[in-house]
């Protein structure tokens, strides 16, 4: 919402949730030299009680009265001077509010409960009297306790837009000009001005300007130096940010080169018509009516089939950025705070995007019946459901679950994901092509090995169950100092297990889905659930 939107509105109590201090405050400012011009007085905890206007900075006493609170709830004296002496049509910026509204365990401490009713007392009051003035809570952080709940109007500050970081931009870009011309040991290489200044705000989207302004500072006078490679440590930043998130990693780039899917080939299809739409959303949109970027895809089956490595073939193959979310690291003790963090990891992944978030083990995370916990994970489940049905951000979402009966329904229902599919046990085709590439990844030659004698012993075998006899028959080779052959792979195969085996009723449930047309089959080349039910392995016998 724009600040002066944001401004004229009726309600009196307004928290801002953005840890851009300078640009939040300078934007009121704009706001309030508009005419009619008015002052800004802004509060913090160390500076206590300023005005703002036409340039000036002016220190606020508070009456004497009040001059005795400051030390026990600063924020108290400060309201009631606001609600009893300031003028009216009057603008408060009030920063880093979150302490004082933070309770400590099942009780709030004396200090929240004075804050907590000042600000109650304030809201009603400026009401009853008609007055204009506007509190506005700044924050980095979102805590709401439940007496404010009725009374606060919470609003998100967006990060800059490109249009925003521009400015920012091209300040650097001519002060790089300026140091090059004074110092010649200062590194020059701009090809291209335009497709460079785009680059740089391309890849700082989602940073503060802060942010920015740091990155292009340490290019200039740490470095010295301004060249192509510049986008890239806008990336690195970003990474900072994301690590900083705690309930999300950034997957490093050089991590996903040289990946292979063998088989999946229907899935492979779909992702490709996705990604086609995913590069050209604006023609999507104009031309074909496609509103919405693909949302994502579910794929649930057996532990080892390669679900993960397809998260991560996307991203290498979209050339977008791989955002792992960990459901586990979202949830706290607090009550709220596990929905502000799927908020802010949400929050995170827009500001990355376009991007692919993977989501591993989903039903880990968000699993039907889960209780005990006060509901938190129903909200903090509905929070990223809702997300995903209205997100317009290109983000698109990769999940993985390797038990579907843990899954709540409305997580499979349509409008989430685009689709769902099932990867299964590979079939004989495709397990020819994971043993080859897992025995090329050894530096053995395939064309040395029987290769129909081990896709058949291999059948009902998972892709990682087979990379690990090729690996296992590698350590034996190793070991005895020569080359593994075919009788190494026969051994360590015969020496497995199939997971298969003691998935009976998970795979009972794959079977309905998949007659039901609620899943599709990732590649046709699978080895049927019925045949993998059927046998006694498939039953856990």
């Amino acid at each position: 919402m724009p600040v002066s939107a944001m401004l004229e509105r009726k309600e009196p109590l307004i928290y801002v949730v953005s840890a851009e201090e300078s640009r939040v405050e300078a934007a009121i400012l704009r706001h309030c030299e508009q005419p009619p011009a008015r002052p800004l007085y802004r509060w913090s905890s160390t500076r206590g009680l300023e005005k703002l206007q036409s340039g000036v900075v002016e220190q606020v006493s508070l009456p004497a009265d009040d001059a005795r609170q400051p030390a026990q709830a600063p924020l108290v004296a400060v309201l009631n001077y606001i609600v009893h002496d300031c003028p009216d049509d009057t603008i408060f910026l009030l920063k880093d509010v979150h302490p004082y509204l933070r309770g400590g365990g099942a009780t709030f401490s004396a200090i929240s409960v004075a804050t907590i009713r000042a600000l109650r007392d304030a809201f009603y009051e400026l009401r009853a009297l008609g007055r204009q003035c506007k509190l506005v809570l700044l924050s980095p952080e979102l805590v709401v306790p439940p007496d404010l709940e009725k009374e606060l109007r919470i609003v998100d500050f967006a990060l800059p837009t490109r249009e925003e970081l521009l400015p920012v931009v091209r300040q650097a870009l001519r002060r790089a000009a300026l140091i090059a011309q004074k110092d010649r040991g200062f590194v020059h290489e701009v090809p291209d001005a335009g497709a460079f200044e785009q680059a740089i705000v391309n890849a700082a989207v989602g940073l503060t300007c802060v942010e920015v302004e740091y990155v292009l500072e340490n290019l200039l006078y740490v470095e010295r130096r301004l060249t192509s490679a510049a986008p890239r440590q806008m990336v690195r930043e970003k990474q900072q940010i994301i690590r900083k998130s705690g309930a999300l990693e950034f997957i490093p780039a050089e991590d996903l080169e040289q990946l292979r899917v063998g088989g999946l080939t229907t899935l492979l299809h779909w992702l490709r018509q996705r990604k086609h739409v995913f590069d050209h959303r604006e023609r999507a949109s104009r031309d074909y009516g496609i509103d919405q970027v693909p949302r994502g895809v579910l794929l649930v089956g057996i532990s080892g089939c390669g679900k993960s490595l397809v998260c991560k073939s996307i991203a290498q193959e979209w050339g977008c950025p791989l955002l792992r979310l960990d459901v586990g690291a979202i949830f706290d003790r607090w009550v709220g705070a596990s929905e502000e963090r799927i908020r802010k990891a949400l929050t995170v992944a827009e500001s990355v995007a376009p991007c692919i978030l993977w989501v591993d083990e989903i039903e880990k995370g968000f699993h039907a019946g889960a209780g005990g916990d006060g509901g938190t994970s129903s909200r903090v489940l509905a929070t990223f459901l809702v997300w995903m049905q209205e997100k317009r951000a290109p983000v698109f979402v990769a999940a993985t679950a390797n038990d579907i009966t843990l899954l709540p329904p409305e997580l499979l229902r349509s409008g989430r994901f685009d689709n769902r599919f099932f990867v299964g046990c590979p079939g004989d085709q495709a397990r020819g092509e994971i043993l080859d590439i897992h025995l090329a990844a050894r530096r053995l030659d395939p064309g040395a090995f029987d290769r129909e004698r081990l896709v058949g012993l291999s059948r009902g075998f998972t892709g990682a169950e087979i990379e690990q006899a090729v690996l296992d028959s590698a350590y034996d080779a190793f070991y005895e100092d020569r080359r593994a052959d075919t009788a190494d792979v026969v051994r360590n195969l015969g020496r497995s297990r199939p997971l298969v085996a003691s998935l009976g009723p998970q795979m009972a449930r794959i079977l309905e889905m998949l007659e039901t047309g609620r899943i599709e089959l990732a590649d046709t080349d699978t080895v049927p659930v019925k045949e993998l039910l059927t046998t006694p392995a498939g039953r856990g016998g």
